[in-house]
């Protein structure tokens, strides 16, 4: 497999390869260098459904934490957000999304172009094409993006007619994070936040410890990490490969 995709409710797993292989044809056929696809759950949290690679993992993460970018743009107003370089001052992109662009060109990208994907009237997620070089598009391009998110629609649609946290036939982890929010409620309790701070706080921890999300989230779950307030009344994780 080119890259990471994730489990998601309904518990078909031929649709989760199906998923994987329309973003790794997407890629190829538009010859851009990587691909990532994140999906808007109940209550409007963000997830990341599928990466082609681990650096833009993590900038999809980054973008997740710091709620900027073309992704989220493109989320809130149903329309395409083309970045075709990240350095162009016409284009203000280091203006806008600061924290976003510095991530992706830490991670080597130099162009963006999100689409949002549409289940009928809502926008359930967005596909985001990642350039390792300014990348100017003609119109058969945008087609092929939009045609690229249109076809993500098709697989996405039985799990969002699914709206329920759900856990797919074999115990995995639905596409809306289902761990991730069981273990934001325990540090919810812990350190008495709300549930929606103690997801930024999981996000942050990880990306800062340089660790999947899901991983610190299971360490939670398990009890092998809690949140804790120090005496400067900061809020940080303890005991297992935590950034505390």
């Amino acid at each position: 497999m080119d890259g990471v995709s994730y489990p998601r409710p309904g518990g078909s797993h031929q649709s989760l390869d199906e998923l994987e292989r329309i973003c790794t044809r997407g890629r190829r056929q538009m010859r851009v260098a990587a691909v990532g696809l994140s999906v808007t759950g109940p209550g409007g949290h963000r997830g990341l459904a599928y990466a082609s690679s681990e650096r833009v993992r993590r900038v999809e993460d980054a973008a997740h934490l710091l709620g900027e970018g073309p992704a989220t743009d493109s989320l809130d107003s149903g329309i395409p957000v083309l970045v075709p370089d990240f350095g162009d001052p016409a284009g203000r992109a280091r203006q806008r999304w600061p924290g976003f662009v510095g991530a992706a060109e830490c991670s080597g990208f130099r162009a963006a172009l999100c689409f949002p994907v549409r289940v009928s009237t809502r926008t359930v997620g967005t596909a985001t094409l990642y350039h390792d070089q300014p990348r100017w598009l003609d119109l058969n391009s945008v087609a092929a993006g939009e045609q690229l998110a249109d076809t993500l629609s098709l697989v996405l649609l039985p799990f969002v007619l699914d709206a329920a946290l759900a856990m797919d036939d074999d115990g995995g982890v639905s596409i809306f994070r289902a761990r991730l929010y069981q273990a934001a409620g325990m540090v919810s309790e812990q350190v008495h936040i709300s549930i929606d701070e103690a997801v930024l706080r999981l996000r942050a921890s990880a990306y800062a410890a340089e660790r999947e999300v899901y991983e610190l989230a299971d360490d939670v779950v398990c009890r092998r990490v809690r949140f804790v307030r120090d005496d400067d009344g900061d809020i940080h994780p303890r005991g297992g490969n935590s950034a505390g």
